[in-house]
C-alpha cells in the first residue's frame, strides 16, 4: 500500500502540472505492477493537465 499526500499551500500556474505529473507517476506504477505499461506517458499527462485546469479554475 502506497500513501501519498500531497499538501498544497499556494495555487499558482504550475499546479496543474504538477498534479498531472503525479498522476501519470502513479498510473505507471499500477501498470507497472499489473506487468502493462504506459505507451506515451506524454499523451496521458497532457489529457490529466487540462482535467486539472480544468477543475482548479472551477474551485477558486
Amino acid at each position: 500500500m502506497l500513501v501519498l499526500k500531497e499538501m498544497i499551500s499556494r495555487i499558482t500556474d504550475h499546479t496543474s502540472k504538477d498534479l498531472a505529473g503525479w498522476h501519470v507517476c502513479l498510473d505507471f506504477m499500477q501498470a507497472q505492477l499489473d506487468g502493462k505499461t504506459i505507451e506515451n506517458r506524454t499523451d496521458v499527462w497532457k489529457i490529466w493537465y487540462e482535467k486539472y485546469v480544468s477543475a482548479l479554475e472551477e474551485n477558486k
